[in-house]
């Protein structure tokens, strides 16, 4: 199951989420502040977890596998 993870992870944490690829998830961790590495992995995303960006229909429409968002945090008023 592939994971993006819309977060500015620092290399400590990115280094826990590669640990988790040895039970089958694959979180991709992608920066909050560059759009292109985001749209360009979400696009094939079972899931995403979503921190302070806002989810637009756009993001939604073209994540066609995507069945999950999942909000790290609090309120889902950032998702469309």
């Amino acid at each position: 199951m592939k994971v993006v993870f819309h977060y500015d992870a620092g290399p400590a944490l990115r280094r826990q989420l590669e640990s988790y690829h040895a039970v089958g998830l694959d979180i991709v961790s992608c920066s909050e502040s560059d759009n292109e590495p985001f749209e360009t992995e979400v696009r094939t995303a079972d899931a995403l977890w979503h921190v302070l960006k806002p989810v637009t229909a756009s993001v939604i429409t073209n994540a066609p596998r995507l069945k999950l968002i999942q909000k790290i945090g609090v309120g889902v008023n950032t998702i469309d």
